[in-house]
């Protein structure tokens, strides 16, 4: 594949949307996006060109190509690519919207799903070991087997392999009620679960899903939004706010203590120097509890506040 480097200014009569992007996509003008893409090409004109086939099949900007077909422009600038395959093309269609916008699960299965089946059209994927080569052959350059591509397949659309088929089969698995898909859709239910609850809901109504309601009512009871349990307006208060009451009043009960002890030992630091009355060894006794006191205190503010730049200094009665 080769995009050239050379931007045309081609009618827009010229060019139409590639087949696969609305099944895949879906319509342009429903990306939340697009009304900002638009006005933003009103006020200040093409500024990237769309990327299309030499025949006008548009391969990358199909939302700026709607959104100057809606504001009537004559000309819409275009670089022109040049692909070997269908799969090529699809691969750059996908790689486009992947690029600019974060997939939805059900753009993801319909891209996994054709992804898959272009690449057995073109002589890959066919079955279990496709392409490698047989024993005591080297590789030629076969085509990839069935799982390398799907890995492949998965891997550009920015998911898991596992992923990427319960996607599958949840949106392209025929008689899947709607309300399963929304779900899913909307992240509710996880697309393993669901795809495990069809293959289930399938084996018991003989390989086909003929009758959706189980699997609408089954969809629902894991869905649904049970009420909250009623609270009694004496049992209000949370166990959370009952636990954080107790702890505040023992921090109150700790403080009251604390202060008590500071103002035993602020009348102690009072006094008048005991030099005169006490020994020299029981002077200093008192003066090295004192100190004791001092440091214990400082570390117990440094550890509530948490800032070394701030002390306690308690006077030390000097003789």
């Amino acid at each position: 594949m080769e995009i050239l480097g050379v931007v045309e200014e081609v009618p827009i009569a010229d060019l139409r949307a590639h087949p696969e992007n609305a099944t895949i996509f879906g319509d342009p003008e429903e990306d939340e996006s697009f009304a900002a893409l638009k006005s933003s090409i009103r006020d200040n004109g093409q500024w990237e060109p769309i990327i299309a086939k030499p025949d006008g099949t548009v391969l990358s900007g199909h939302s700026r190509l709607r959104a100057l077909r809606l504001l009537k422009a004559p000309t819409v600038l275009v670089r022109r690519a040049l692909v070997d395959s269908y799969r090529e093309e699809l691969e750059l269609l996908i790689r486009s919207n992947t690029d600019r916008r974060q997939l939805s699960p059900r753009q993801i299965a319909f891209a996994f799903k054709r992804l898959k089946e272009t690449a057995k059209a073109d002589g890959g994927a066919k079955g279990k070991g496709a392409g490698r080569p047989k024993k005591g052959e080297e590789y030629s350059g076969a085509k990839p087997g069935i799982t390398e591509t799907r890995d492949a397949a998965a891997e550009m659309l920015g998911v898991g392999t596992d992923e990427a088929r319960a996607l599958e089969t949840v949106f392209t698995t025929p008689g899947v009620p709607d309300a399963m898909k929304a779900a899913v859709d909307s992240g509710k239910l996880a697309p393993t679960t669901a795809a495990k609850a069809i293959a289930t809901e399938k084996k018991r109504q003989g390989g086909e899903l003929k009758e959706p309601a189980a699997l609408a009512a089954w969809t629902e009871g894991k869905t649904e939004k049970k009420a909250p349990a009623a609270v009694s307006p004496m049992l209000a208060v949370s166990a959370h706010e009952e636990r954080v009451a107790g702890e505040d009043k023992k921090l109150k009960a700790a403080m009251a203590t604390l202060f008590e002890a500071y103002k035993t030992v602020d009348g102690v630091l009072s006094q008048m120097p005991l030099k005169r009355v006490l020994g020299f060894q029981d002077h200093n006794e008192y003066l090295g509890l004192i100190r004791d006191i001092a440091i214990r205190t400082w570390r117990e503010v440094e550890s509530v506040n948490g800032d070394t730049t701030k002390t306690t200094q308690l006077a030390l009665v000097k003789g």
